[in-house]
């Protein structure tokens, strides 16, 4: 599962907590929480998140503030 690690490798550079799901229908479902002292506005979180996804080549789809406990939902598509 090369893709988990470098997912994980991504997110453990940004000032963020997240979960990563099995992978499920050729998914990983990544649920992203800003930190309660990270002041930057959640737009520029996600600029930064989609970036490193897009340099890896990994092809996603996102939603901002799915419910109310996250910031981001991402699903990432796995071989």
């Amino acid at each position: 599962m090369e893709e988990r690690k470098l997912i994980t490798e991504i997110l453990n550079t940004e000032d963020v907590s997240y979960t990563i799901s099995e992978p499920q229908n050729g998914k990983i479902t990544l649920m992203i929480t800003q930190l309660k002292n990270d002041k930057r506005p959640l737009a520029t979180v996600e600029q930064e998140i989609v970036h490193e996804l897009d340099r890896a080549e990994l092809t996603y789809t996102e939603s901002l503030n799915p419910d109310a406990d996250t910031a981001m939902k991402v699903d990432v598509n796995v071989k």
